[in-house]
């Protein structure tokens, strides 16, 4: 396996673990278990982006994708980037449900921590993971990824066509997922206006992420030009 690939493997893997672990938290809510279920879908939501639970910086498996991804679809065509991509999506998959059970233990104690919401007892029976949130989250990880190409074929041939793919792909991602974009951008925005350091750390490696990327889809295009 290529570097680039395990790179990305890696990324999957952190994103998807992050977003599997959170769903026991809702399922708890959903079940009553949880009394205030908007607090414990927030908690979730914004635990899935590393914007609460002590992660040291947002949008942790967000930031590993795009720039893994980025850089391993420079040297494949569109044939593929699916079809490896899929596979390694599929064997990140596998390697995360293994994973959840630590993640989801993990932030059951962290929202009891924070919230006193769900005694530490229960932490030993957190529900499995559901057929949908399974779902939801490989599709947040394809949507994700896929916008991450498209943009940077857009950029290479110059043209905004690509982009109407992953469109699409979000405005389905919006109408299935139980949380919103606003939530947690409107979150890190107040967040760094309020000098709190891990969002203006997040904000600057967006930023440096963003640079990285260019240049090396510029350093890339001149040896391939």
């Amino acid at each position: 396996m290529k570097l680039t690939a395990l790179f990305l493997l890696v990324a999957q893997i952190v994103f998807l673990t992050t977003f599997l672990a959170a769903e026991p938290l809702e399922i708890l809510a959903d079940r009553g278990e949880i009394q205030a279920r908007e607090t414990a879908y927030l908690y979730a939501s914004r635990w899935r982006h590393g914007m609460t639970g002590n992660w040291p910086m947002y949008m942790p498996g967000f930031f590993a994708v795009a720039v893994s991804v980025w850089f391993w679809a420079l040297r494949r065509t569109p044939m593929q980037t699916i079809r490896e991509g899929l596979g390694l999506t599929l064997a990140a998959l596998l390697v995360a449900l293994l994973l959840q059970p630590l993640g989801a233990a993990a932030i059951a104690r962290q929202f009891q921590a924070e919230t006193g919401l769900i005694f530490i007892d229960h932490v030993g029976q957190l529900p499995s993971n559901t057929a949908i949130g399974i779902f939801r989250s490989v599709y947040t990880l394809l949507t994700f990824a896929v916008g991450i190409v498209s943009i940077q074929i857009a950029v290479g041939r110059r043209r905004l066509w690509p982009l109407a793919v992953p469109f699409v792909m979000n405005l389905i991602l919006a109408a299935i997922r139980p949380w919103t974009v606003t939530d947690f951008t409107n979150y890190w925005i107040q967040q760094t206006i309020d000098l709190n350091p891990v969002a203006q750390f997040s904000l600057l490696a967006a930023v440096s992420a963003a640079v990285v990327m260019a240049l090396g889809q510029m350093a890339w295009s001149r040896r391939n030009g």
